[in-house]
């Protein structure tokens, strides 16, 4: 947290960094005018050292794949609460995204399997929290009656797919 400037510890900001670090940021370069609490840079960075050191004895990866029995656990895993109270930095919400959008993708591939267990997770997982463009491509597409089938993440990401080729996206 210090190294990006948004901690308070001016001095941990100003000692050498170890080799391989770019210079400490500063808080006057952050953009953070309409930030929503859960979404603040230094809650993100929180979140992501709590997991970094979640799997630090088993590995990233390793630790990801044998949480991997079922959304719930996945889900699970990906989720840190906070040590302070408040805001956790990654709810359950932000966990499922997570595990939809970069675990799963990342394990599948790694698997180098056609048809992965990881897959077969992916159809299983629940309908994650709504989006903009997910509303506007239900709006467009799907009368009132039948957007009740967009009830998974599986349906979701193929919303967003479909409204990334729209816009001329690969």
């Amino acid at each position: 947290l210090a190294v990006s400037g948004l901690g308070e510890d001016a001095a941990a900001r100003s000692r050498r960094l170890p080799s391989g670090f770019w210079p400490c940021m500063e808080r006057k370069d952050w953009h953070l005018f309409r930030v929503r609490p859960s979404n603040h840079p230094s809650a993100r960075i929180e979140g992501a050292a709590m997991l970094v050191v979640r799997f630090l004895e088993p590995g990233l990866v390793p630790g990801l794949a044998a949480a991997s029995a079922s959304p719930k656990q996945l889900t699970g895993v990906l989720a840190v609460g906070s040590d302070r109270g408040g805001t956790a930095p990654i709810g359950t919400g932000r966990a499922r995204d997570l595990a939809v959008n970069a675990v799963l993708p990342l394990l599948h591939h790694l698997s180098g399997e056609g048809e992965s267990r990881y897959l077969s997770l992916f159809h299983s997982f629940p309908k994650l929290q709504g989006n903009e463009v997910i509303r506007e491509m239900e709006e467009e597409l799907l009368s009132a009656e039948w957007r009740c089938v967009v009830r998974n993440a599986r349906r979701q990401q193929g919303l967003l797919r479909l409204a990334a080729l729209l816009q001329g996206g690969s």
